[in-house]
């Protein structure tokens, strides 16, 4: 008896859209066509072009006041269509990002996203634990800064902090990421300006471009697309012009010589050397060498028969001086070739 495999299917539900409020900066953003099999962190790996948060700083609640695990699913959380899920940070970003949400300048520079002159009179250890935090929290401002839109604040942070332009999350995204997602153009321009990398790519493989094309932005699309151009083009070695090209390489259709004859006749005679196409078709056959040409007029006076010898026709030298009725020269007169062979 044949034996069946029983397979458990799995249905999956029908997608359905929640909502992410952020208390410390007051900022509600939709998620759509999440379904009850989605992970957590494969939740918060959407959210972080959506909200704008890196991952490492999201802590999403729901219901209670406990953060839900990374490897629990939303059914396991009970998570229902339209629901709102919190999303709360660590308390020594709070701060950081709520002057950055709301584009402040001053305070954001306040937040610890440079380096103090004091430091350097601290023990080499805790100099490069504060340079690297400083460091740290310029870059992830920016990411956040990049999110919004923020011309004026991402200017300030590439010229006036530690941020680093290439800086990646958890997921590898790069700022360049987060504001591709938004469709922010002018921020997409400054950036590329300060040094982004385009070739950058996240877990999912997936660069700026392609993420902009994800979202729908063709505009910011657009611009990525020819800085891309420009950068390539840039690298391309210029061809240097060629001596060994031939003239109907050298010249175009422009040419005068071009315009003439029906076939242009005047310019395969002018251009093409011996050995060359004689048409521009597919299946023109070459042309033929000189040497080819003479000994194909040297053999049309030839037989086919190798028995029999031929000479060329006589001229008759006396009538080469010979006039006719109007008192003109006559043309010379050949005699055929029975008339030889009879004598």
């Amino acid at each position: 008896m044949s034996t069946f495999k029983k397979t458990k299917k799995v249905l999956k539900t029908v997608p359905f859209d929640i909502f992410i409020y952020i208390a410390s900066t007051r900022e509600k953003f939709l998620l759509k066509k999440v379904n009850a099999e989605m992970k957590i962190k494969e939740l918060k790996c959407y959210a972080e072009l959506v909200v704008g948060i890196p991952y490492n700083l999201q802590r999403l609640q729901y219901l209670d006041e406990g953060d839900m695990l990374d490897d629990s699913d939303l059914r396991h959380n009970d998570v229902v269509s339209g629901a709102t899920i919190n999303l709360k940070l660590w308390r020594m970003w709070e701060t950081l990002v709520a002057a950055v949400c709301r584009g402040a300048i001053d305070q954001v520079l306040k937040e610890g996203v440079t380096i103090d002159k004091a430091w350097q009179s601290l023990d080499p250890v805790s100099y490069r634990n504060k340079v690297s935090l400083a460091k740290e929290r310029a870059s992830v401002a920016l990411f956040i800064a990049a999110h919004r839109g923020h011309i004026n604040l991402i200017r300030t942070l590439t010229e006036h902090s530690e941020a680093d332009v290439n800086m990646k999350t958890p997921f590898g995204r790069t700022p360049l990421h987060a504001a591709s997602s938004q469709g922010h153009s002018n921020a997409i321009d400054l950036m590329l300006e300060k040094g982004a990398s385009m070739d950058e790519v996240d877990v999912q493989g997936k660069s700026a471009l392609a993420v902009a094309g994800q979202w729908g932005f063709k505009d910011s699309e657009r611009h990525l697309f020819l800085f891309q151009w420009q950068t390539r083009a840039a690298k391309t070695k210029h061809r240097k012009p060629s001596k060994t090209l031939l003239m109907h390489q050298q010249f175009d259709s422009a040419y005068p010589t071009w315009l003439k004859g029906q076939h242009a006749q005047v310019y395969f005679c002018q251009t093409l050397p011996p050995g060359e196409f004689a048409g521009t078709g597919i299946s023109a056959p070459r042309r033929k060498k000189i040497q080819e040409i003479r000994q194909l007029q040297y053999d049309s006076f030839v037989d086919d028969s190798p028995d029999e010898r031929h000479h060329l026709p006589h001229i008759d030298n006396g009538s080469r001086h010979s006039t006719g009725e109007s008192g003109r020269p006559s043309p010379p007169r050949i005699r055929s070739v029975d008339r030889l062979t009879s004598r």
